[in-house]
């Protein structure tokens, strides 16, 4: 920590990877306190040295190809806020988890970030149900020119938290609806968006074996 803090001191810049390593996951792991430890440390020993925590996500289009092509996308900056180096001076470990919890969110907005729960309705690995996400959001996509690849990531991950939404309501709905599955008010097993994730799913694994 000391030449981590000595380089940020003299108003350098150290590049972290908060989930303790590399990744092919298709969501955030949990992160690491380390990078919320290291500021709010600096902070209460250096309360005028300017520090802001930059969220980078790392994307590959490819990852299991050598020289895939990868996107690399920076988020809003997070200024660390003199409430959470209050409390961190005074011994509250709360400090540490609420920077966490903020650093995690900003990570979210650059990275894929496919939500378990889609993979769990599935019942297929998180990559398949990233395929998926995919493989939806081209056949919902309008024909049009090719998009940057960070245009196509952004709407990955609004259709995947969209999904997830629409998911959780259907079996919200499910729980609390008095008549059967198969019965008028009800959803089908096969019906709804359950249902049409795993018609693209089943779509996406003919074409990988084609």
């Amino acid at each position: 920590y000391a030449a981590i803090n000595a380089v940020l001191a003299r108003g350098g810049c150290v590049g972290v990877f908060p989930e303790g390593g590399s990744s092919d996951m298709t969501s955030l792991r949990e992160l690491k306190a380390g990078v919320a430890y290291l500021a709010l440390q600096l902070k209460a020993a250096h309360p005028a040295v300017p520090l802001t925590i930059v969220p980078c996500g790392l994307t590959y289009r490819q990852g299991h190809r050598f020289r895939s092509t990868a996107l690399v996308e920076y988020g809003a900056p997070l200024v660390v806020g003199h409430q959470l180096v209050r409390r961190f001076r005074a011994g509250d470990k709360a400090a540490v988890a609420l920077l966490t919890a903020q650093v995690a969110s900003r990570l979210r907005g650059v990275t894929r970030n496919i939500p378990p729960a889609l993979a769990a309705a599935l019942q297929a690995s998180p990559f398949e149900a990233a395929d998926a996400v995919a493989a939806a959001r081209r056949l919902y996509q309008r024909p049009a020119p090719p998009l940057p690849l960070a245009r196509y990531l952004a709407l990955d991950r609004r259709f995947a938290a969209a999904l997830a939404r629409l998911l959780d309501d259907e079996r919200r709905a499910a729980t609390g609806a008095e008549a059967g599955p198969d019965e008028e008010g009800g959803q089908g097993a096969e019906g709804g968006v359950a249902g049409l994730l795993a018609e693209v799913l089943a779509y996406t694994r003919a074409l990988a074996a084609l």
